[in-house]
């Protein structure tokens, strides 16, 4: 009569809409890494801060999971450099204006996709490995000594995308 002893409809919980998520989805995980590379460089002030964001990483794979420990073991840097490398704390990448701080801010930003994380973190220390020539992207070693120590992965040739750029800057900012 007046519907007050109709039932309400629950409403459908709406899932939230993870920005990254779909960023990532809609360009491709290596340009987004690329893009969110670049965020964290601007937290990177020199060569030796690079390096030893990398070991830190490298050694969080190390323990990770299968793709994480294939990519440690295919890094062209020696376990012996990057073992015990997370224990070593760096105010310059730890602290809270530090690299590691945006790396974090952005993985748990996607949680709810752990395999996706591992890509990510893979895909952006890759591109930090490759724009400060360290490991298997070492410009010093002959190409004998890579070809034989680890394989060559070519660094990421992306077409640079200004929306990608601003979705995930903003993002990453809040």
């Amino acid at each position: 009569m007046f519907g007050w002893l109709k039932r309400k409809k629950k409403k459908e919980k709406r899932k939230k809409k993870n920005p990254i998520k779909e960023m990532i989805d809609a360009r491709g995980l290596k340009p987004c890494a690329l893009v969110l590379a670049g965020v964290i460089w601007e937290r990177i002030s020199n060569a030796e801060v690079a390096y030893q964001f990398v070991l830190e990483e490298l050694g969080a794979a190390h323990n990770g999971n299968d793709a994480a420990q294939a990519f440690a073991k295919q890094s062209g840097i020696a376990f012996k450099s990057y073992e015990g490398a997370m224990q070593r704390i760096w105010s310059a990448i730890d602290g809270p204006d530090g690299p590691q701080q945006r790396l974090l801010q952005t993985c748990a930003m996607l949680k709810a996709y752990p395999d996706l994380i591992v890509a990510l973190r893979i895909a952006i220390v890759d591109a930090t490995m490759s724009r400060y020539e360290l490991g298997k992207y070492d410009t010093t070693l002959n190409q004998k000594d890579k070809e034989n120590d680890f394989a060559v992965n070519d660094p990421f040739e992306v077409e640079s995308s200004g929306q990608a750029t601003e979705v995930l800057a903003q993002v990453i900012e809040r």
